[in-house]
């Protein structure tokens, strides 16, 4: 049985169409990371497989079942700033993603606070947190309800290098036992962790290694040639493309 699979679907917006009959299977214990250009249709994905979209057409099952029916699914939103204004601690927040999970307890809870070195704050309110240490605190609520499945939005946008690293790590020893599938535009993860990588660009282009081949990135930068600037002569990691 697949982690999750999209088999001919098709869904779209009022500007026009995001998917048309896509399909792609992610098996069990694969580390997918999922790149593509703005608006191509990455975090619509993840939401169709959350349930919070449906599709006009096709069939999606996640972990063998409808989306949203599933108690195994961890999930980081995009968006870490949201309900800022409660007044709820780092240890509160992780404590939630062991909701109506029997598998998880209070064990869970420490493990996930541990994993993303957030014990020092455990007790600190979260709008007093930097945006880095607000991700990490909803990284660990995903880990708390010990998933099969992590679905992860753009989880390093707003962390410190030192910190990716800590989550890098995390995030390869959850890959032992879940299936992780990782929306980034932080090409640095796939040699350090993915073994399979898909670009989203109004269609899914899945490629079953953990490496970026140059079609892949082509179809992800939009085509653009890249250049690494640092002191003394840029070093061209890829050709022109034609």
């Amino acid at each position: 049985m697949s982690a999750l699979e999209f088999n001919q679907v098709s869904f779209g917006y009022d500007r026009g169409s995001i998917f048309d009959r896509a399909s792609f299977s992610v098996p069990k214990g694969e580390f997918l990371v999922i790149i593509g250009p703005n608006g191509g249709g990455k975090s619509t994905l993840l939401k169709l497989s959350l349930g919070l979209l449906s599709p006009s057409q096709g069939d999606i099952k996640v972990l063998g079942e409808a989306p949203g029916k599933s108690r195994s699914i961890g999930y980081v939103p995009q968006d870490v700033g949201q309900g800022l204004a409660m007044p709820v601690t780092v240890e509160r927040v992780v404590s939630m993603g062991t909701m109506g999970n029997p598998k998880a307890n209070g064990k869970s809870v420490d493990r996930a606070i541990e994993a993303m070195d957030l014990a020092s704050i455990r007790k600190n309110p979260m709008r007093d947190l930097s945006q880095g240490q607000r991700q990490r605190a909803l990284i660990a609520r995903a880990l708390a309800g010990d998933p099969d499945l992590l679905l992860l939005d753009e989880p390093f946008a707003s962390v410190d290098p030192e910190s990716r690293q800590s989550v890098f790590r995390c995030l390869k020893e959850a890959a032992a036992s879940k299936t992780v599938v990782v929306v980034s535009h932080d090409y640095s993860i796939i040699p350090a962790c993915a073994t399979a990588v898909a670009c989203v660009d109004r269609g899914i282009y899945y490629h079953n290694k953990g490496e970026l081949t140059e079609e892949l990135f082509r179809r992800a930068s939009c085509s653009c040639p890249v250049e690494v600037i640092g002191h003394g002569l840029p070093h061209r990691v890829l050709g022109d493309h034609s």
